[in-house]
């Protein structure tokens, strides 16, 4: 699955150059807002995520959305950054130290929200 979408398009007519099939609809596309739902949905409030707030539950669930983000979204560090408020350096940091279970656990709720939004 290509790198910021979420399922995959319905399949429809052969590419004349290269005889592939090409994707009739999009696939849903995930977006840095349904990361930041998804930390919501974990307890955080969005609010404490973009805010100035240090306690640890909160940095914690930031970390694993910067890391959600950027593998939901492909989203560029300087894009991430702005969306959470933050320099594009503390994004690339504060991925590497992203516990794996939560970000899988913001990965799947995204997913979620985005099947929502598409109507799925």
């Amino acid at each position: 699955m290509a790198q910021g979408s979420v399922g995959g398009g319905v399949m429809g007519e052969v590419c004349k150059c290269c005889g592939q099939k090409m994707p009739e609809t999009p696939a849903p596309v995930a977006k840095i807002r349904d990361v930041l739902h998804a930390i919501e949905r974990a307890g955080v409030a969005i609010e404490d995520v973009l805010a100035r707030n240090m306690t640890h539950e909160v940095c914690v669930w930031r970390k694993a959305g910067y890391a959600a983000a950027r593998q939901a979204t492909g989203a560029s560090y300087p894009k991430i950054g702005r969306a959470f408020r933050r320099d594009h350096t503390t994004i690339m940091v504060g991925e590497r130290g992203a516990e794996p279970w939560r970000v899988q656990a913001l990965l799947s709720w995204t997913a979620e929200r985005v099947a929502e939004r598409a109507g799925a």
